[in-house]
């Protein structure tokens, strides 16, 4: 045996291996009148989880734990607020970086806000699960798994802009609100993430920024139960650079989507998403440079430009909108090419009635008077519009409502006049 790998003996309950962290016996400590349940971690580095180290266990009957699976007895009342993120014990000074599975399920007498600090980077198995406490800030959380949140309060989906491992079933039966918007350098390698989540409303996967050139790094995504049941879903949006890795599961129950009902599923025609198979009654919507419609996304500036080829593909981005709007924050840009010509009555009024305003911003290019005219007979008063007249080879005039606009081009000059006309001379 190598010497960096004997055991040294520090004391009678604490073993250090030279070349790997150490994990002893659970131990307790008696603070704000209540004693907690740990496990030391690191010795040298003197962190702990609170209660069992985390596991990745998944099917397994979480709705009964006994007392020894947990930090503090289930009866015990306290508020979250008074859990010992540090402490000191037998005269070590020790952090807390993780809470262990099952930690505090079905500890009903934990109530209040829970703001876990930046030092704790696991959530370990259900270990939130049947308790009465609200999220707060998942500070610096990073690896997340399953039941962690099942059967907690109604209440907003929290920010996980800094969780990137999931683990099985992550998000699995979560009582969250709205969106859940998936960190850009996350991975979701397990199934059911977001599976009976009954009353998430969209998920947006955006993916890294940037793919380096040739090695094909995409975020990957498993499919397989990724939000089944989730009768409130209605929208998903996967990024450019995701790739499905369970497209097309062999039963019906472990599709994108199962039992999942009237959600649009965007997803990016690169390859690794063909074949997708939802189920449900729900619409896939592919988008990318190949297809007929495709989407640059800036979700800093809450804006996605989208850039339809056909009749049909304009429809479906301005049906898709609201939805963009309502749950992702971003206001849409319909980058109309040039070669595309609307016939009249394709655009009507009820496609518009409830957007915000400049919600919605249906950007023409325009370089002669009969070009403005068709455009303007086509798409109602209600829409918001923008001229594009670079290239113009005369002079336009505008003679319509207040909600055109005409972006600033070489050699244009750009005269809008009290009563509502626009003169764009070249």
């Amino acid at each position: 045996m190598k010497a960096e790998t004997i055991l040294s003996v520090i004391s009678p309950l604490v073993l250090v291996i030279a070349t790997i962290p150490t994990v002893v016996n659970a131990d307790t400590v008696t603070t704000n009148g209540v004693t907690w349940t740990y496990t030391v971690t690191d010795a040298t580095k003197k962190t702990v989880s609170l209660g069992a180290v985390p596991d990745d266990t998944f099917d397994v009957n979480i709705s009964d734990p006994v007392d020894s699976d947990r930090v503090i007895p289930a009866a015990t009342q306290i508020d979250a607020s008074l859990i010992p993120w540090t402490f000191t014990a037998n005269g070590n000074n020790y952090t807390v970086t993780a809470l262990g599975s099952q930690a505090f399920n079905g500890c009903t007498g934990l109530s209040g806000t829970i703001n876990i600090p930046s030092a704790v980077k696991t959530l370990g198995r259900a270990c939130l699960s049947s308790t009465s406490v609200r999220i707060g800030t998942l500070g610096g959380v990073t690896t997340i798994y399953g039941y962690t949140f099942s059967s907690m309060p109604v209440q907003p989906f929290p920010d996980i802009s800094n969780v990137t491992s999931y683990k099985k079933g992550t998000y699995y039966s979560t009582p969250f609100t709205g969106v859940a918007r998936v960190a850009k350098s996350a991975t979701i390698g397990s199934y059911r993430a977001f599976a009976r989540s009954t009353r998430l409303e969209g998920v947006l996967c955006l993916g890294p920024d940037t793919v380096t050139s040739g090695t094909q790094n995409y975020t990957s995504m498993n499919m397989q139960q990724f939000a089944d049941r989730d009768t409130s879903m209605k929208v998903v949006f996967f990024g450019p650079n995701t790739k499905a890795t369970n497209p097309n599961p062999s039963t019906a129950s472990d599709r994108l989507l199962y039992n999942v009902t009237g959600c649009k599923v965007f997803v990016p025609a690169n390859g690794y998403w063909d074949t997708l198979v939802i189920g449900g009654n729900s619409e896939v919507i592919y988008y990318g440079a190949s297809t007929n419609l495709d989407f640059t996304v800036d979700d800093d500036a809450g804006r996605i430009v989208a850039k339809p080829k056909t009749e049909a593909a304009l429809l479906k981005v301005i049906e898709s909108a609201p939805l963009f709007k309502k749950y992702f924050g971003w206001n849409t840009v319909v980058d109309v090419p040039n070669g595309l010509a609307l016939s009249a009555g394709t655009l009507t009024a009820e496609m518009f009635t409830g957007l915000e305003p400049n919600s919605l911003v249906l950007m023409f290019p325009v370089t002669t008077q009969a070009k403005a005219n068709s455009i303007l007979a086509a798409v109602p008063v209600e829409a918001t519009i923008s001229v594009d007249p670079t290239g113009l080879t005369e002079n336009l005039t505008i003679s319509r409502y207040e909600n055109v606009f005409v972006k600033s081009a070489p050699g244009v000059e750009i005269r809008r006049y009290p009563k509502g006309f626009i003169v764009i001379v070249k």
